[in-house]
């Protein structure tokens, strides 16, 4: 499922954090040439993918 083309991006999200953790994660997609709004993205995307898959598994008939 795609969430977004790219000229769809008008949405702003603000997240706080440990300036060390931003720092972190900014140097980390400098060295691997990723934009670090696209690494944040795809971690909502595949958060949102894991919460969708509803598969309920039961040890017994009458936990249902």
């Amino acid at each position: 499922m795609q969430y977004y083309n790219a000229k769809d991006k008008d949405a702003i999200m603000q997240i706080r954090l440990p300036i060390s953790l931003r720092e972190d994660f900014k140097r980390l997609c400098q060295q691997h040439n990723i934009v670090a709004s696209a690494v944040v993205r795809q971690l909502i995307i595949d958060w949102i993918a894991a919460q969708q898959d509803t598969t309920i598994q039961h040890k017994r008939s009458s936990d249902i």
